[in-house]
């Protein structure tokens, strides 16, 4: 089963915890199946002898099984929560691994929100599944074959109806396989994109105040209501009425035990106590015969998410080389064209980068200078035509996931903060830090006002971080990263002047060494600038 082919790694891992599960799920099968014998025996023993010791001893036997069921049944509900909780972490870990190694044209149409809950949701149900699968279908079996012989035992011709009854229900899930996996697919698709609309009326809810855009995100919600009632409407429907024969086929069995087995004993050919015996291991053996094409059925809406994820594995990561570089001198760029969106960008662009200056590249908005950026960094690098050379090496024969975290130093337009404290802001990715060196910093760019020393969240709605800090942030980072490559994209936009001034005395003091390349409109920049690029 392909399904479990995906799953079989993560559930290897935790062989030994779900062993365990197995062990202890066939103990409570054992005792769930042995009350209902207990019980048909009970009663035949008080019918036939009428003594208060039958009554102590049964009731002893029922209350020990009872607490035992249920101390045990806690504890396996409780490991096999924690064992599968852990076994989608590690299935989402792998799918997010391999995203975030996609292409940069994987990303540009693509909602994040809907994504993440797409992988989110399917990894829950394919290893719900699977693990479902590894510790029910050797139960379920055991139980079948048991509970089958010793109906065999107490009445033949209630075993062959039992068997005569399991083609129907093979059949109805032939009947309702494909509508079920269809109606699946497309009312989790639907929800997806939904709740990525939802996502959406809270997301920014600055911008929409600001723009009162209240009636407009109102009005995508309602249109996108509809296709996702459709789905699920479709869905319930195929679910509904699967659901529905299953129960009528099993309430036709269930009126005929009742006039065969009360013919049987008015007729002295089965005691109450094995009626009982039979009803309880009857409704029993249905629901194993249920289960099983319940498995069938889960198994058509566990294929939809095995799809959609082995959708988005199958999508080649970007190509990453092994060479490595300890340090770069020159970033040459040869006849580059690049495209967006079927506009051309560049059109066999040429330029050379040297290490011992700093390159100012200005232009108006939307000629590309962010992209050309992307571009040098290797960030689409299946995506133009020419090539790009770190010291005379193509870069599509290094390892640019190394070179990068070592050698480039970037400061972004728009500074992240990450979900974390000032102190792993400032040195987040950087090996080694020293923290003399972070204090240095801080106080050069007067960021003395958030405390290092604090645990506290810079996310955290308490604290009011302005656009200015949190390029000063961003700033410190790439200094104590001290890397080969500098790229700056507009740090000065929300600086105060004296910072402006320290940066540009800074990337004048270390440029000797370093290939500095900025995005700015800022003149103090322009004036320490070397070279300027005009796109």
């Amino acid at each position: 089963m392909k399904i479990m082919k995906l799953c079989n790694k993560y559930l290897c891992e935790y062989k030994f915890s779900l062993f365990f599960l197995i062990l202890i799920t066939i103990i409570l099968k054992v005792l769930n199946l042995s009350i209902t014998y207990i019980t048909g025996n009970f009663i035949d023993q008080l019918l036939e002898f009428k003594t208060i010791k039958i009554i102590y001893y049964n009731t002893a036997i029922i209350l020990i099984i009872g607490l035992l069921s249920a101390i045990l049944s806690n504890y396996c509900n409780y490991c096999l929560f924690k064992t599968q909780a852990k076994i989608v972490f590690e299935l989402n870990y792998e799918v997010l691994r391999h995203v975030k190694r996609l292409p940069m044209t994987f990303f540009k149409n693509t909602d994040t929100v809907y994504l993440n809950q797409r992988i989110n949701n399917d990894s829950n149900v394919v290893i719900g599944f699977s693990v479902s699968i590894l510790i029910n279908i050797l139960i379920m079996l055991i139980s079948f074959i048991s509970i089958f012989l010793l109906m065999y035992r107490l009445n033949i011709k209630i075993t062959i109806i039992v068997l005569l009854s399991i083609p129907i229900y093979i059949l109805l899930y032939m009947v309702f396989k494909k509508p079920l996996y269809k109606s699946n697919y497309d009312y989790k698709e639907e929800q997806s994109k939904f709740f990525s609309k939802m996502n959406e009326q809270l997301s920014n809810i600055s911008f929409i105040k600001l723009n009162s855009a209240f009636e407009v995100l109102d009005n995508e919600l309602k249109k996108a209501f509809p296709n996702f009632l459709k789905s699920l409407l479709k869905y319930f429907k195929f679910n509904y009425l699967f659901l529905s024969a299953d129960s009528t086929v099993e309430n036709v069995f269930n009126v005929f035990l009742f006039f065969y087995g009360g013919i049987e004993i008015m007729n002295n050919r089965m005691t109450i106590g094995n009626f009982i015996i039979i009803k309880g291991y009857y409704t029993v053996l249905l629901s194993l015969i249920n289960g099983f094409l319940s498995l069938g059925k889960s198994y058509q809406e566990t294929l939809t998410s095995y799809d959609r994820l082995i959708e988005i594995l199958d999508i080649p990561k970007e190509p990453n080389g092994d060479k490595l570089l300890k340090r770069i001198d020159s970033i040459e760029l040869q006849d580059i064209s690049f495209s967006f969106d079927e506009k051309m960008i560049f059109d066999r662009f040429s330029y050379k980068f040297q290490k011992g200056n700093i390159y100012l590249i200005n232009g108006l908005n939307g000629v590309g200078k962010s992209t050309l950026i992307n571009i040098i960094c290797g960030l689409y690098l299946n995506s133009y035509e020419g090539n790009i050379f770190y010291n005379e090496e193509n870069i599509k024969n290094l390892d640019l996931y190394a070179i990068r975290k070592i050698l480039f130093g970037i400061v972004e337009q728009e500074s992240l903060l990450l979900n974390t404290t000032l102190y792993d802001n400032l040195t987040y990715g950087i090996d080694n830090v020293q923290r003399d060196l972070v204090d240095y910093w801080c106080d050069k760019l007067n960021l003395k006002s958030l405390d290092l020393e604090e645990n506290i969240l810079l996310t955290n709605k308490k604290i009011n971080i302005s656009g200015g800090e949190k390029q000063k942030i961003a700033l410190v980072r790439v200094f104590i990263k001290n890397s080969n490559i500098l790229i700056m994209d507009e740090p000065t936009s929300a600086l105060d002047i004296n910072s402006i001034n320290i940066l540009n005395e800074t990337i004048n003091k270390v440029k000797a060494d370093k290939i500095i390349i900025i995005i700015s409109h800022d003149d103090s920049m322009k004036l320490n600038a070397d070279y300027i690029i005009s796109l």
